[in-house]
């Protein structure tokens, strides 16, 4: 009896072979071994495992925070690098330091290992005795909030040798190593997916020598996995590193962005350096358990601090995910769970909580409508009314469950079904959408990623074999068979008994679960998907449009805002002072013109010039008469001499009084005179302009000529 249970653990079981090599130049000389793995119905297939495999040059402190450079190309000089054993795990709050490196088991995932910041290292599995043949490869990349996990955490043995394809698991830098950003050099942004970024460019260049097809590549993950694979299907750039794409539990979107990493990074450098006034210089200098003690989360919130940050120079994520040709240039496979959002529970609830508060309800429904910066109390009511169970509403628990459901709704159905909705819309390639429901008996609490462990063959592996039923590795055996028709063909129910029909405008999706079977339904969520996709933003319009309208007014026959109405009436009231200063501004200047005296010339200093006031126009009297004496205006006093003659200017009369001259001259009829000829300043100069000499001394003679000429010349 121990005999055949001894036989029956060694089938089950995986087992060391022998030591697999292989060659490039530029890669140089690499050493795995070679596992047994079973893969059911008393079958095993023998896959050759490559671990710790550098994709990147090693990293140090002083590359904290920086870009990842490519490893440099080896010479057939440099010794033979053994591939035998998992590289560090990247920095996280979730394991110890420095531990021998031996497997650390938590869930249905084989452990993370010791960690360090040299981490940068992938894993391959591919099946053995496949010389000559090209087999398609799938990339994955794991998940954890962008806060822990390794590729060490999947073992692909199973799955490569089940699907006949190339598994390859990477790590990445996680937390304030990946994420933490000023968004310049001093900390680079997003040098986390870049790492992802950089390991898919060495799978597309070296994958060849494992045997792999560079030009059949799958990018898959979950979790934050599928939500960087999502973004790296948005990025033009990276299209020729993959062709389809697989994202489980998770897409990006604009929700899960990082808004203000700048600010994120002085409050996190200010807790850990115990300072204000720190920078990020401060943090290149301490030691990994340092800088794994500050925080991860916002306080009072369930976001956390490090993820993704939206680049300035490209478009937001939702515009990318909803119009990108990008997004619609890969087959791609996506699925959900109904737990999807546990994570989130785990941490809001804490360990000895079977249900969730009223007030911290409430502080999670206003985390989310702080989304909605034009509308939060709006947004929130109607969440809060959605999500609450009316049949029992001051239950704790009840509360839980529909926490449950608004944070799996709002972090990973509504964007699931945004990008289906626009891959349909744009006839794009084949989107093929599965609602993963089941969770695995021996699990106490349902998980996030319930699907992953039926993916990778978990029910057939030595170390968790024991955790699942028979149908459960049945299950196992159909996802397993989905993601292989799916990298062969694009299709997962490809020769399959199974028909998955591709979502198009009737939504269809597939409904996996043990106990209701597997069928084909339509429009998952659709009146819970409704109160995001339609009543939400609906109502946000309308409000803006109601807003806008009483915000609006009629100028000169124009509706404008109230801004614009504003602008038009500041405009003209700056035109009309304008031209109030102008008109003022001329009529000074007339004025002054006009008020200036004139000039004349002294006939006794010749070579001088002296000014009177010049008097405004003469108006004679209708009937031309001698002024009578007593009306005569007394002598005022004198402006300008002339040969003894005095002038002046009756303001009242508005004539001029000679006195006594012009008064005696024009007392009696004039008698004819001979026309005198024309008075010129020659004249008065002295200068010959044709007048005798005796004329030019006789001033009283032509003063007289003077008057006459006035006289004659009045109107």
């Amino acid at each position: 009896m121990v005999s055949s249970v001894f036989f029956i653990s060694f089938l089950i079981t995986s087992c060391v072979l022998g030591a697999p090599e292989v060659s490039k130049p530029g890669l140089g000389t690499i050493t795995g071994s070679t596992v047994s793995y079973n893969i059911g119905n008393n079958r095993s297939e023998e896959v050759d495992v490559f671990k710790g495999v550098p994709y990147a040059m090693q990293l140090t402190k002083d590359q904290r925070f920086q870009y990842a450079q490519p490893k440099p190309a080896v010479s057939d000089a440099d010794p033979v690098f053994n591939a035998l054993d998992f590289g560090f795990s990247c920095p996280q709050i979730c394991s110890p330091i420095k531990e021998p490196a031996e497997e650390l088991y938590y869930g249905m995932n084989f452990g993370i290992y010791k960690i360090d910041e040299d981490c940068l290292t992938l894993n391959v599995y591919r099946p053995n005795n496949r010389s000559g043949i090209s087999l398609p490869v799938l990339v994955w990349i794991h998940g954890g909030a962008f806060l822990s996990g390794a590729g060490s955490d999947y073992d692909g043995g199973t799955l490569a040798a089940y699907a006949d394809v190339v598994v390859v698991t990477i790590n990445y830098r996680l937390g304030a190593f990946g994420f933490l950003t000023t968004e310049n050099s001093t900390a680079q942004i997003n040098v986390g997916l870049d790492d992802q970024l950089l390991a898919l460019k060495w799978v597309h260049e070296n994958i060849d020598a494992f045997g792999g097809d560079q030009s059949q590549i799958t990018l898959a993950g979950a979790g934050a996995g599928a939500e960087s694979v999502t973004y790296h299907m948005l990025q033009e750039e990276n299209k020729e590193y993959f062709q389809r794409v697989i994202a489980l539990s998770g897409v990006i979107s604009e929700d899960k962005i990082v808004k203000n990493p700048v600010e994120v990074a002085n409050v996190f450098t200010s807790a850990v350096c115990e300072s204000e006034d720190s920078t990020v210089e401060c943090l290149k200098d301490l030691e990994i358990q340092e800088i794994l003690e500050g925080p991860v989360i916002d306080e009072g919130s369930i976001l956390s601090y490090f993820g993704p940050t939206a680049e300035k120079e490209k478009e937001s994520i939702d515009d990318l995910l909803k119009t990108s040709m990008q997004a619609t240039n890969f087959d791609l496979m996506i699925g959900v769970t109904d737990a999807d959002a546990s994570i989130y529970i785990d941490f809001l609830k804490g360990e000895n909580s079977d249900g969730i508060s009223r007030s911290l309800f409430s502080e999670t429904v206003a985390t989310i409508s702080n989304f909605y910066d034009c509308c939060m109390e709006l947004v929130s009511t109607i969440i809060s009314n959605s999500y609450n169970d009316w049949t029992d509403p001051d239950s704790d628990v009840a509360r839980l469950d529909k926490l449950t459901e608004l944070l799996t709704d709002w972090f990973y159905i509504k964007p699931v079904t945004e990008l289906n909705r626009a891959r349909a819309a744009s006839g794009s390639r084949q989107t093929y959408y599965m609602v993963f429901d089941h969770k695995t008996e021996s699990s106490e609490e349902e998980s996030s990623e319930d699907m992953v462990p039926y993916i990778f063959g978990n029910p057939f592996q030595s170390k968790t074999k024991d955790l699942f039923s028979v149908e459960e590795r049945i299950l196992s055996h159909q996802m397993m068979e989905f993601v292989k028709n799916f990298v062969y063909f694009g299709n997962p129910s490809y020769g399959s008994r199974v028909q998955w029909d591709p979502y198009t405008s009737d939504e269809k999706y597939l409904y996996i679960s043990i106990e209701n079977n597997i069928t084909t339904k339509e429009r998952y969520e659709a009146d819970r998907m409704a109160i995001w996709l339609d009543t939400i933003p609906q109502l946000i319009e309308n409000l803006k449009m109601t807003v806008k309208g009483a915000q609006e007014v009629d100028v000169l026959g124009s509706t404008l805002s109230i801004e614009e109405a504003e602008d038009v009436i500041n405009g003209l009231v700056y035109a009309l002072i304008a031209l109030l200063a102008i008109g003022v501004l001329a009529a000074t200047v007339l004025l002054a013109q006009r008020n200036k005296p004139p000039v004349v010339y002294d006939m006794e200093n010749k070579d001088q010039r002296s000014e009177i006031p010049s008097p405004p126009i003469y108006t004679p009297p209708s009937t031309l008469q001698k002024p009578k004496p007593e009306l005569m205006a007394p002598p005022e006093e004198t402006n300008s001499s002339y040969n003894n003659h005095t002038y002046a200017y009756d303001e009242n009369e508005h004539v001029y009084d000679n006195q006594p001259a012009i008064a005696e001259l024009h007392t009696e009829p004039m008698e004819a005179q001979e026309p005198q000829r024309p008075v010129s300043f020659s004249t008065f100069s002295g200068t010959d302009s044709g007048v005798n000499e005796d004329e030019q001394e006789r001033p009283d003679s032509a003063l007289a000529a003077l008057d006459n000429l006035a006289y004659e010349d009045s109107p």
